[in-house]
């Protein structure tokens, strides 16, 4: 139960009230803005609450126990308040929201009424609705640490405690939606940056960060799926074409688009006697599997076993090895087989998996 001013209890109690609606939206960056539906700014705890966003919330709901309750909230995008390109950005993303009931004749009566986390934004050019979830939503989150045999975190971050290279430019031009042109990076290699992260250090998009499109990708089936406890999920994919990536495009409620191309699968190669350890080594690694009478939907590998094939045999090796995401990522782009092959086998023989 909520305690209520005795103040507000006896303007609730009146014949006439003046109550209005005002909501503080906190992001993640600090930044915090304050809307309401009265026709008037109201200001109270350091914070402005603005009247002219055109803000205006549908009916919530309040859930008993776990349950998530949550409702809407929506309004017209204008440079006061709520704008496109921050929405397109990802800016507001899980940002939190308090709602109050005010008297907007005397502020310091007030209530708050929901706390509420930003959940879903469906935006067109001039308006947004978003969804407002209850906290108890959080109690359907997968948290904590995930363990795979990739590494979870992301380069060079905290949990990754690698330092990479940062380097530094200006935006000379850009297109205004994916294409930038920096000048000063231009002596640096194509695909640099590929995989990495692109932060925004200055100018509308300060403090805005993205990772950085592989061109270059693979299709994947789902052969088995299942739930053996709550929260967690089973997920067994199998490896299939891969495609390159031409054009892309983020739609204006997230979700990115693109259009591809397949690429030809690996021609046969078969393998040459210099390299035939690699391919011994993998053959030993099945047979001791079977041997050990691992059952064929856990095998790593799936038949047929193609150990005279310089694709097969390389393509395998990267799945199992512990190599990082960014090397496997350089080695499915290559072209030729062999080659792949070949970096694969150094790197058994610098782990003395092969010998000779």
């Amino acid at each position: 139960m909520k305690p209520i001013s005795p103040a507000l209890a006896l303007h609730l109690a009146g014949e006439v009230t003046t109550l209005a609606r005002c909501w503080v939206l906190s992001r993640f960056d600090g930044v915090v803005f304050g809307f309401t539906d009265h026709d008037r700014d109201i200001v109270f705890g350091d914070v402005t609450f603005r009247a002219a966003t055109g803000l205006d919330a549908a009916e919530a709901s309040a859930e008993l126990g776990f349950a998530v309750g949550g409702g809407d909230v929506a309004g017209a995008l204008n440079s006061a308040g709520l704008t496109e390109n921050d929405l397109a950005a990802g800016r507001y993303d899980g940002a939190n929201v308090t709602s109050w009931l005010v008297n907007w004749d005397d502020p310091e009566q007030r209530l708050v009424t929901a706390t509420s986390v930003i959940g879903e934004v469906k935006r067109t050019d001039v308006a947004f609705v978003a969804e407002l979830r209850g906290t108890a939503h959080r109690f359907d989150e997968e948290r904590g640490r995930l363990f795979t045999q990739n590494c979870p975190a992301d380069l060079g971050d905290a949990q990754c405690g690698y330092a990479i290279g940062t380097y530094y430019g200006a935006v000379a031009s850009t297109d205004g939606r994916l294409a930038l042109t920096a000048i000063s990076l231009a002596t640096l290699n194509d695909g640099w940056f590929t995989g990495g992260k692109l932060t925004f250090t200055g100018g509308p998009n300060d403090g805005f960060a993205t990772e950085v499109f592989h061109t270059v990708g693979t299709l994947a089936t789902i052969t088995s799926f299942s739930v053996p406890q709550p929260g967690l999920m089973v997920i067994r994919c199998s490896g299939a074409q891969r495609f390159e990536i031409s054009n892309r495009e983020k739609l204006k409620h997230g979700l990115w688009i693109a259009d591809v191309k397949r690429l030809d699968d690996d021609q046969v190669v078969r393998v040459p006697e210099d390299l035939r350890g690699a391919a011994n080594a993998l053959g030993k690694l099945i047979k001791t599997l079977q041997d050990r009478a691992i059952p064929a939907d856990q095998m790593p590998l799936e038949p047929p076993y193609r150990l005279d094939d310089c694709g097969w045999v390389a393509n395998r090796w990267c799945e199992l090895l512990p190599i990082p995401t960014a090397a496997k990522q350089k080695l499915m782009e290559l072209e030729d087989p062999m080659i792949r092959l070949s970096l694969v086998d150094g790197f058994l023989r610098d782990k003395m998996v092969v010998f000779g």
